[in-house]
Formats: structure tokens, C-alpha cells, sequence
């Protein structure tokens, strides 16, 4: 498993300060909740579509999501609690 690097990290925050600004925030931990036993494929996933982003602004989370260990670190980013930590 590759480590996550902040050249990952920083589009994974600008991913989740979306999901907030959306009200998204509960459906999106349910789908990363259900998905969770699949992180593996999940990021062989976005390594397919990654040619398919190219020149797109998804291209950028598209490639911070080829990394297995970004799929914790979203659902840990999502995390009501851990959102509360940090802003205290």
C-alpha cells in the first residue's frame, strides 16, 4: 500500500470542504462506508478512468483516488468527530 502524500492529501480536503458546502456529507460516508471492503478495486478504478480525465478538473481527484490509502483518509476526513477536533 502506497502512503499518501500531500500532493494527495490536498485534493482530498478540497473534495471534502465540496462535500460540506453540499450538505452531502451523510450520503457521502454511507457510499464510502459501503464501499470500504473495496478499497482495493476502488482505486484500480480511478487508475482506469484516469486516462479518460485528462484536461478535466476531476483529473486532480480522479488521481489522488488511484491510491488505496486516500479511500481511508477521505472516510477519516468525513468523520463528524474528527471534522470537530480540528476545528477546536
Amino acid at each position: 500500500m502506497r502512503t499518501m502524500t500531500s500532493h494527495h492529501t490536498e485534493p482530498l480536503h478540497r473534495l471534502v470542504a465540496a462535500i460540506n458546502r453540499a450538505g452531502l456529507q451523510t450520503p457521502a460516508r454511507i457510499a464510502l462506508e459501503i464501499f470500504a471492503p473495496l478499497d482495493f478495486l476502488t482505486s484500480q478504478v480511478a487508475q482506469f478512468v484516469r486516462p479518460f480525465t485528462t484536461g478535466y478538473r476531476i483529473d486532480v481527484y480522479i488521481t489522488a483516488m488511484t491510491s488505496e490509502s486516500s479511500w481511508p483518509e477521505l472516510r477519516a476526513l468525513l468523520d463528524p468527530e474528527a471534522q470537530q477536533d480540528s476545528r477546536e
